[in-house]
């Protein structure tokens, strides 16, 4: 039988301000930004609700302690500029 992992209790709720660089049409960006409290190895989840249309954020994660790592991708065939916006990130 597999073993399942253990998840620690400790969860990070933390809000961050990016101003993201223009996305390319049908082109991915890399986002990097600091966020004390995330730990390599748990699950992250990054919300904005102020995102521009058909922006999309993918593969959030935490690469190296404190670090929020995520790529939004803009699926259209015109660039999209985001705005300076606040993300909610949520580690479990």
């Amino acid at each position: 039988m597999a073993r399942i992992p253990t998840v620690s209790p400790r969860r990070v709720a933390e809000t961050v301000t990016i101003n993201p660089s223009s996305v390319a049409a049908g082109q991915g960006l890399d986002v990097t930004a600091t966020v004390k409290g995330l730990r390599p190895g748990s699950p992250v989840v990054v919300h904005a609700p102020a995102l521009e249309n058909h922006l999309v954020i993918c593969n959030a994660h935490c690469a190296t302690k404190d670090q929020l790592k995520f790529r939004l991708v803009n699926p259209t065939s015109n660039p999209i500029d985001p705005a300076n916006q606040t993300f909610y990130v949520v580690q479990f």
